[in-house]
């Protein structure tokens, strides 16, 4: 079984990822596993992957150990990856990969320095995702896994240029177009989140299962891949929430979620009130995906992820949550820039639904 955890640790980041930029020994041992998103390891587990905050790096030795240039609030943490079977590992030009029989997982660390693939100076980043995607697109397919349960994006100055140069327009439109070339539906793309840091490399990260994934819909929300042209040449390409089904427990992956309705944001300049539209976006989607599932009641997050732009609001945000949600709920919070200039903060979530 798959799980992941949240650690505190030492709010240095590890020197065994800050100091590593090659990537070190591969594993050879292969596995079976089901996926769980919660609770904590045994003596039995085998960590896989190691996503710290701080200063974006990659390197594997005995796991993928990735750090994804967030800063954390409040307590340093990092998302510990764990399986009860030995993973196989692989590696190529900055981009680190495990694997059993049922589940992947993938972290690419991009440097634009080194990634230039546009004469075109205004679609030099559109290019450098485009390809960026397409690789690991490719990995999936060699390995014969196409469906992804969740993206993770972090992405250098995410709201830098004007119009539909906006770096995270730019980025859309080459995530889009490597979905197309690698013959991805609409209806196929997976919860996923695009977040800015402070840093200099993009990062991506991926989990992706040969078991059945399923996409859902927020009914208040129109569907990111039907935006209007305001947001930009192409749609963004990911799902309100995937989930991914098995016969122990299934794992409902909740994309990045903010203060928007239909298309629009909302509560411009309100912190309250986007933390309230989030939430209760999150609660509308929950509710609907109930109603999708045989009527199937009582989901509920397990963990947040919280975004915020301003680092500032983090006791605020954190008390707002809680007012919310009421339960004792595992959060990390993270200082980070949202797609849309407007918005102060995004959140996503994980959750678990039994049989």
């Amino acid at each position: 079984m798959t799980q992941v955890q949240y650690q505190a640790i030492d709010k240095t980041v590890d020197s065994a990822i800050n100091s590593r930029n090659n990537m070190g020994d591969i594993s050879d041992n292969a596995g079976h596993s089901n996926i769980s998103v919660t609770g904590q390891a045994t003596e039995q587990d085998i960590v896989f992957a190691k996503i710290q905050f701080g200063p974006s790096a990659l390197g594997l030795n005995d796991k993928i150990e990735l750090s994804c240039g967030l800063q954390t609030l409040g307590n340093n943490t990092a998302e510990i990856w764990t399986n009860n079977n030995q993973m196989i590992f692989g590696q190529a030009d900055n981009l680190g990969w495990c694997h059993d029989e049922q589940t992947f997982f993938a972290a690419l660390l991009v440097d634009e320095e080194t990634s230039v693939l546009s004469k075109d100076s205004n679609k030099q980043y559109e290019s450098i995702i485009e390809n960026a995607y397409l690789r690991l697109l490719s990995l999936l397919a060699e390995h014969q896994f196409k469906n992804i349960a969740r993206m993770w994006n972090y992405i250098p100055r995410i709201n830098e240029g004007d119009g539909d140069l906006e770096r995270y327009k730019q980025f859309s439109s080459g995530r889009f177009k490597a979905f197309q070339a690698m013959q991805y539906a609409a209806s196929e793309f997976p919860a996923a989140c695009a977040l800015g840091h402070f840093g200099d490399k993009t990062v991506i990260y991926l989990l992706a299962s040969k078991n059945t994934t399923r996409n859902f819909e927020n009914p208040k929300q129109t569907e990111a891949y039907q935006y209007p042209r305001e947001y930009g040449v192409f749609s963004p390409s990911f799902a309100r929430a995937t989930l991914l089904e098995n016969d122990r427990l299934s794992t409902l992956f909740i994309s990045g979620t903010a203060s928007i309705t239909g298309s629009q944001s909302q509560h411009i300049d309100s912190l309250e009130q986007q933390m309230q539209l989030s939430c209760s976006n999150i609660s509308t989607l929950i509710k609907h995906i109930e109603s999708q599932l045989d009527n199937r009641a009582g989901i509920k997050p397990s963990s947040f992820k919280v975004y915020l732009r301003n680092k500032d609001h983090y006791q605020s945000a954190k008390q707002l949550l809680k007012n919310y949600w009421s339960d004792d709920i595992t959060t990390v919070f993270t200082h980070a820039d949202i797609c849309r200039q407007e918005l102060l903060v995004e959140i996503e979530a994980i959750c678990q639904i039994a049989p």
